[in-house]
């Protein structure tokens, strides 16, 4: 059996025997070098393809790939756009001072052997501890013209690391996840070509307060992101206004109706596409904010957008009252495309028809075994 189907694998044209193992590999070196050992023809396919050659990624921690390795994935992808990975995570073991300093002597030979090379890359991903960060302190990526993407995923704000980041001639997208440290209301914008950056998406473990003061920095983005945290965060203070001239597309989701308390500061003319996710089950007696969906209403009605799609999903338990004055302020500012889905489950509303009469234009249809979906307009 094995044979038979090693011969039927082997007669497959050259050019879907590639398209089969970028499809399996998905760009990754480590699965290339594999497929490259089974025998002399695909090591000919897979030396020959650069595309299989071209998401490089590095351990620290286990100091992998062998920077040999390294090198010769780099040379295999040719002159192709690379996208780069870096990660390390904290070592908590005792006795480690030893494999400290091998990842230490391991990652300043990894940045040796990219940093030349980032002219050809195309998206930069760093998972990073505050230990590691600072051997990005003497690094410049000014010579990186094709790269577009940045993903940081760090506990806390690295000064080596967005020093890095500010060199980058012309990023578009910057995703920055798990941020834990108050570094907004303290510190001011981190320096970011923020001016510069087209697509932003932050998920910080951060309240909503910092969130909203990133907003501010954001006033290149076209398209926006946020993803707050999952517990109770108290509200203490927001930007007074929130003016985002360029965005186009919102995305915001947490864990309560607590993140609406940023729409009535918000002033965005441009903005087309609101989608709104409060995703866990959450009580609106334990929320901080006093009517939140008042405040998304205020909004809705000020004039200070240009909405012409509005998606929420409701996990939580959400009044009748909110609801109607959600669904008529969106009549109010003549939303064309509205779709509210509630899970029925959470939401604690069990008759509609009360609702439907008052406002007539508005049609609901099941959206799930468990949930409605409120759709405008009839």
């Amino acid at each position: 059996m094995y044979t038979k189907t090693y011969n039927m694998v082997s007669e497959i044209p050259t050019e879907i025997l590639r398209e089969i193992f970028l499809f399996h590999s998905d760009s990754s070196p480590a699965a290339a070098q594999v497929l490259s050992s089974v025998n002399q023809r695909w090591r000919a396919v897979t030396t020959a393809f650069p595309d299989l050659w071209l998401n490089i990624s590095s351990n620290i921690n286990v100091n992998y790939p062998p920077i040999s390795l390294l090198e010769l994935w780099v040379d295999r992808s040719t002159n192709n756009l690379i996208q780069i990975g870096i990660e390390s995570f904290p070592t908590y073991r005792s006795g480690v001072q030893k494999a400290v300093t091998d990842q230490d002597n391991y990652l300043r030979r990894v940045l040796e052997v990219l940093v030349p090379h980032c002219h050809r890359w195309g998206a930069l991903k760093l998972t990073l501890t505050a230990h590691h960060a600072k051997f990005f302190r003497v690094t410049s990526l000014e010579s990186a013209v094709a790269l577009k993407t940045v993903v940081l995923n760090m506990d806390y704000v690295e000064e080596p690391v967005i020093n890095v980041v500010a060199t980058i001639p012309s990023p578009l997208y910057l995703r920055w996840e798990s941020a834990c440290e108050t570094y907004a209301v303290v510190n001011g914008a981190p320096q970011l070509p923020w001016d510069r950056l087209v697509y932003v998406a932050l998920s910080w473990c951060r309240g909503w307060e910092d969130l909203a003061e990133a907003m501010t920095w954001c006033t290149s983005a076209k398209v926006l992101e946020l993803h707050g945290p999952t517990g109770f965060e108290e509200i203490n203070f927001l930007p007074e206004r929130i003016v985002l001239p360029s965005l186009r597309t919102l995305y915001i989701d947490g864990s309560n109706p607590d993140l609406l308390a940023i729409f009535p500061n918000l002033d965005s003319p441009n903005l087309s596409v609101l989608r709104i996710d409060i995703s866990s089950g959450s009580d609106p007696e334990f929320t901080d904010v006093e009517d939140p969906y008042h405040r998304l209403s205020t909004f809705l009605r000020s004039g200070r957008h240009g909405i012409r799609r509005l998606k929420m999903d409701i996990a939580t338990r959400l009044s009748e009252e909110d609801l109607i004055i959600t669904l008529e302020a969106c009549l109010a500012a003549a939303v064309p495309s509205v779709e509210i889905c509630l899970n029925l489950e959470q939401s604690g509303i069990q008759d509609f028809t009360w609702i439907t009469e008052r406002l007539e234009k508005v049609r609901v249809e099941p959206a799930s075994r468990t949930g409605y979906r409120w759709v405008g307009w009839t």
